[in-house]
């Protein structure tokens, strides 16, 4: 670029042809050169191991240090693309070397070297997926707004609701800290299944959310071909998104969804949080409808390498604060949790999912004893975090004063 200033200058030296115009033109393609190099210098700077849609490293996410608590694990806000010249459409997160950043290969070399697809390291646990600008600004700030309203009149929660009593403010210290509002079909779905959940979400929400995973699909259709070939053996994954999204009944979905969801997740603070868990489904969509910088402080999403043994001391490999209005993708097999936000509150649309259950050698639905065994799992699963929230909670600590340090 500078070449091609020095050129346009050089084309004709009379001072008579416009040589305020040159000389404008040579400082404008001057300065516009030096702020891509300085994008591409800064990108190598403070490169993590994550991989982009443009198949190079960027700015996004610097990998964790380990840590005494895997909640307070040192948070790094993901950032927008310092590249001038082109914009991302998606990146890519490696946590599974999380714990050595300074040997760690980057995923594009990797890749050549093993032939791995995002489809297979996202079926392992290898790496997280992130979408950029799948929902603009204004829509986000009118769905959280919504939400939020929603979340503060419902007159009951599912299992996240547990008050946590501090000296501060009684009434806020006795709003719920979670409060998951599932889809409207998500909501028949648990009702059939007699699983307790809040009120489903109003009808003009639902819509929203529907057409929000629809986008989401269709993004992944475009830019991620792999996964719906590898993780749900089809082409296009936003045929089945809208088969599900429209059905009546649960026996016509073409997909089979984690226990009432879709569903838009409302942190409260101070203390909203999601304990580490696995979704056990062939892909989760995590879209933030709130923004880290302006709507709420602390949270984030921490993911543990399939390598990591989670525990109480046992830190996060990766720790995220995507902006409201991208998207997170990632396997059931990964370890993830909400961290607990301090000040203000976090809207997520949360959505777990996988290809319906069949027999692969007939054809012919799963039978009644395997799909209790699936809804078992998901009772076990809810019943275990409802158990830690609550006796995390100093109302259930203050019943049992004997054993009130057994979670320290």
């Amino acid at each position: 670029m500078v070449e091609a200033a020095f050129c346009l200058m050089s084309i004709d030296k009379s001072p008579t042809l416009f040589p305020m115009n040159r000389t404008i033109l040579f400082l404008f393609l001057l300065v516009c050169d030096c702020r891509c190099i300085l994008g591409y210098l800064l990108a190598d700077r403070f490169a993590g191991p994550c991989r982009t849609s443009r198949a190079r490293p960027d700015v996004l996410i610097k990998v964790l240090s380990r840590t005494t608590n895997p909640l307070r694990a040192r948070q790094y806000k993901s950032l927008r693309s310092m590249n001038i010249c082109n914009q991302l459409v998606w990146e890519e997160i490696r946590i599974d070397q999380g714990s050595s950043p300074s040997a760690v290969s980057l995923p594009e070399e990797s890749a050549d070297a093993t032939g791995k697809t995002e489809a297979d390291r996202i079926q392992k646990g290898e790496s997280v997926i992130l979408l950029h600008n799948v929902v603009n600004d204004d829509e986000c700030k009118h769905l959280m707004e919504c939400c939020v309203q929603v979340a503060s009149e419902s007159d009951r929660s599912e299992l996240e609701h547990h008050p946590q009593r501090n000296s501060g403010d009684e009434k806020n210290n006795q709003r719920p800290k979670l409060v998951r509002l599932p889809s409207r079909a998500a909501a028949r779905r648990a009702a059939s299944n007699k699983i307790t959940c809040a009120e489903p979400l109003p009808e003009y929400i639902d819509y929203r959310l529907q057409q929000i995973l629809q986008r989401v699909c269709e993004f992944i259709d475009k830019q991620l071909p792999s996964l719906p070939s590898e993780l749900f053996d089809t082409p296009t994954l936003t045929e089945l998104m809208s088969k599900s999204g429209s059905s009546a009944k649960e026996s016509d979905d073409a997909l089979q969804f984690s226990a009432r969801e879709p569903a838009i997740n409302v942190y409260s603070s101070p203390g909203g949080e999601f304990l580490p868990h696995k979704d056990d489904e062939a892909l989760t969509v995590l879209v933030p409808l709130s923004s880290p910088k302006t709507d709420f402080e602390g949270g984030g999403t921490a993911f543990w390498s399939p390598q990591s043994s989670v525990g109480s001391q046992s830190p996060a490999s990766v720790v995220v604060k995507p902006m409201a209005g991208s998207t997170l993708l990632f396997g059931g097999i990964v370890t993830h949790a909400g961290i607990a936000i301090t000040k203000g509150i976090r809207v997520v649309l949360v959505c777990s999912f996988s290809p319906k259950r069949t027999d692969r050698t007939t054809g012919s639905s799963i039978t009644e004893d395997e799909e209790e065994d699936g809804l078992l799992n998901d009772l076990l699963q809810s019943a275990a975090v409802d158990w830690h929230n609550k006796w995390t909670s100093s109302e259930l600590r203050d019943s049992c004063p004997d054993l009130g340090d057994a979670s320290d």
